[in-house]
C-alpha cells in the first residue's frame, strides 16, 4: 500500500543497489533520502542471501 501512495504523489523507482549492514526482523523499512539523485524516499529490505546486506531501492520525486 504504501508503495502505491509513493507512486501516486510522483515518487518513481530509480534503482536499486546492495548494502552493507545488519538486517531487522522487519521485511523492509522505509526512510527520507535526499542525496546524489535527489529527493524522495528509500525503501531498506532485507537479503535473501545473507543478513549482513539489505537491498536499498530509491523512490525519487519526478520533475513535473
Amino acid at each position: 500500500m504504501r508503495i502505491k501512495q509513493l507512486i501516486q504523489h510522483n515518487f518513481l523507482p530509480h534503482h536499486t543497489s546492495v548494502g552493507v549492514g545488519k538486517s531487522t526482523r522487519k521485511h523492509w523499512n522505509l526512510e527520507k533520502y535526499q542525496g546524489k539523485y535527489g529527493v524522495g524516499f528509500k525503501m531498506i529490505t532485507t537479503s535473501p542471501y545473507s543478513s549482513n546486506f539489505n537491498h536499498l531501492t530509491y523512490f525519487i520525486k519526478e520533475a513535473v
